[in-house]
């Protein structure tokens, strides 16, 4: 035994460094280095029962706290002999030792940060950790090394009591601030894991109001391109025919019937039909040419617009009779000014949609608190594509059930009124809309009141709110999201005894898709199945409307294919293909036509054949109506009466006129 000249510190014979400061010792003879090396490998094993872990720090790092301690008792028994080879390497070798696997990365690199900063602190102390010629020459990771040895030394020795007395109170704080430090980046770290994965993965308000929204606004995607008629406008030219049975014709010539005669030959010549229809149907042209032949034909062009309507028949004169039809019927209803103008405020565009969605889901996403929220997982029964398609949904289902109790309900109407009241623009949309509304309801008789403003419906809303919530808690109102996965298998609000008020369904099973949507919101279902074939779709569409219950009142079922994948729409929207249509209802028998959709001399041909006739449509993609000129005869105060109102009764001698 022996004596450290830096610390003072008893160090065992044949020990090159002391286990307290880390401070060289004599050189001693390399016989005694193995018996060194065997008396502290012997000094490892520690008394029975005795604990030399570090004191416990945060729970989250415990796991990388013993991988640290375990690399720090192997640094301390083979601490001699790196100490030993270090001044015989080669100048720039990487000596720091092999990277350990522990559970926080980021606590790891911290800890062997520090510890590198307490091998230099010691050095600038007084006492170096390696001999000056094997630090020059090892480089950064023998500093490293030996740092992490030093520390680990000091520490081993305390932990065996081994630590010299009158030790300075500013390294025990610096070997606590060491590991507290890296036991805290280890907690930082799994704790900032653990809110990301419960970012991901919760059910909050938010998620649980975006994940259906997006489930249904693909579902509607189809549909978007009846709302683009309206937007941009359609033409296209038509002819349409159809060929009859010889029982038909046989038929209509024995019963002696003139006029059943012409429309049958006006029929089997065709009927054709120019049409351009402008934005926001504000303009409208049409040319119709009808005829038992060549020789024997009518023609009829027409157009409307904002301020008249005019027409023109070539065979009887090229003369255009125009109308100022706001006029007149503004006469005839008493006041009431309406034009096609009007029709472009009675839609709303598709950016005002999006932003009020937006804007009234985030108050719903609001209102539904991550607390309410019940979470099971389950098996789940279909209500719309068992009953329409035959189709189980098996497997399991994750349900989450948002059971909104009144106080909730009430908040939610009274939060709603007030986003009512802020939301300018689709009030100003909203305010014309109901004005245009009232104008055309006068024109057409049905009513004469005044028409309720948007704050007019904000009032009322948050009058009845306290009322409409009593009633929905007494019916328990539940809404239910069931998820497989990620995806969203099937969206359900339901009151006392599981009743679907809405219900939407969707079910993958290999490339055949169900799915379907019903509830007493529709007062009847919708549902399909699809599959996937070599390269075309086949499957069906059944919709049913019930008013009462369950009693089906009229139905349909659509079966189709040879649809291509690609899906592209005719000019009427139907994608090519074969389909066989059905239409049903519960006092007649059921009445089946099958048609049939194709491309054909770059026109979309329309195919019907109900087992007497068959009847083809053509259409174009692109129409070439004309609207019709000439001298322009206005006929307004002929079909006013010269001025005078017009009572209910004479109406119907305009449309004679006309």
């Amino acid at each position: 035994m022996g004596q450290c000249k830096h610390c003072g510190s008893e160090v065992k014979e044949g020990m090159r460094f002391c286990g307290n400061c880390g401070a060289p010792q004599e050189a001693a003879e390399p016989e005694v280095k193995a018996e060194a090396t065997g008396e502290l490998a012997a000094a490892k094993q520690e008394a029975p029962g005795e604990d030399r872990s570090p004191a416990p720090t945060a729970a989250v790092g415990e796991v990388a706290e013993e991988t640290a301690a375990t690399v720090a008792e192997e640094n301390a028994v083979t601490g001699t002999e790196e100490s030993t080879a270090a001044g015989q390497e080669a100048p720039g070798e990487d000596r720091s030792p092999a990277p350990t696997v522990a559970v926080g990365e980021v606590a790891e690199e911290t800890a062997a940060t520090v510890a590198e900063e307490n091998a230099v602190t010691t050095t600038a102390e007084g006492s170096s950790a390696l001999p000056a010629p094997a630090a020059e020459a090892s480089g950064e990771p023998v500093a490293t090394a030996a740092g992490e040895n030093a520390v680990t030394g000091t520490e081993e020795s305390a932990a065996a009591g081994q630590e010299a007395p009158g030790e300075p109170v500013k390294r025990k704080s610096r070997r606590l601030r060491t590991a507290l430090f890296a036991a805290v980046a280890v907690a930082v770290a799994a704790v900032g894991t653990a809110v990301l994965l419960h970012r991901m993965t919760a059910m909050t308000g938010e998620r649980f109001v975006r994940v259906q929204a997006e489930a249904l606004r693909q579902e509607a995607a189809p549909f978007e391109g009846l709302g683009a008629v309206f937007e941009n406008g359609f033409s296209s030219d038509f002819v349409f025919s159809m060929q009859m049975s010889r029982s038909r014709l046989l038929a209509l010539s024995r019963s002696g019937n003139e006029d059943y005669m012409l429309v049958a030959k006006a029929l089997q010549r065709g009927i054709q039909a120019k049409v351009d229809f402008g934005r926001h149907l504000e303009t409208a042209v049409l040319n119709l040419e009808f005829g038992t032949d060549d020789s024997a034909k009518l023609n009829f062009d027409c157009f409307l617009d904002s301020e008249k309507f005019g027409y023109r028949i070539p065979q009887v004169g090229k003369q255009v009779f125009v109308l100022n039809y706001p006029e007149v019927l503004g006469q005839y209803s008493g006041g009431a000014r309406f034009s096609t103008a009007e029709l472009a405020a009675l839609v709303p565009s598709k950016e005002l949609l999006s932003a009020s969605a937006a804007r009234y889901g985030r108050v719903l996403a609001a209102a539904v608190k991550p607390k309410e929220i019940k979470v099971k997982k389950r098996a789940y029964i279909s209500h719309v594509l068992k009953r329409q398609l035959d189709h189980e949904m098996k497997g399991a289902y994750t349900v989450y059930t948002w059971n909104p109790d009144r106080e909730t309900l009430e908040t939610l109407f009274r939060s709603l009124a007030a986003e009512m009241r802020e939301d300018k623009d689709f009030a100003d949309w909203y305010n014309k809309r109901q004005e245009a509304g009232e104008e055309l309801a006068k024109v057409l008789g049905m009513g004469r009141g005044k028409a309720a403003g948007f704050s007019d419906v904000a009032d009322y809303v948050e009058k009845h709110a306290a009322d409409w919530a009593e009633t929905l808690e007494k019916r328990n109102l539940r809404w239910k999201l069931v998820m497989q996965g990620k995806e969203v298998a099937a969206i359900r609000v339901v009151d006392n005894g599981e009743r679907p008020l809405f219900c939407y369904e969707r079910d993958q099973i290999g490339d055949t898709l169900y799915h379907g949507v019903g509830g007493e919101v529709f007062l009847g279902t919708f549902a399909e199945e699809r599959s996937k074939k070599e390269n075309s779709y086949e499957g069906r569409v059944i919709g049913r409307l019930a008013m009462f219950g369950d009693a089906w009142l009229w139905g349909f079922r659509l079966y189709y294919s040879k649809v291509p994948l690609d899906g592209k729409p005719s000019v009427l929207g139907l994608p090519n293909g074969s389909y066989r249509y059905t239409y049903f209802d519960a006092d007649r028998p059921d009445r089946k036509y099958t048609f049939e959709v194709k491309e054909k001399w770059g026109r979309s041909v329309y195919e019907l054949d109900d087992g007497y006739d068959k009847f083809t449509l053509t259409a174009t993609r692109k129409g070439s109506a004309e609207k019709p000129t000439g001298r322009e005869v206005d006929i307004s105060d002929e079909l006013s009466g010269s001025g005078k109102s017009l009572p209910q009764e004479k109406f119907s001698d305009i449309i004679e006129k006309l």
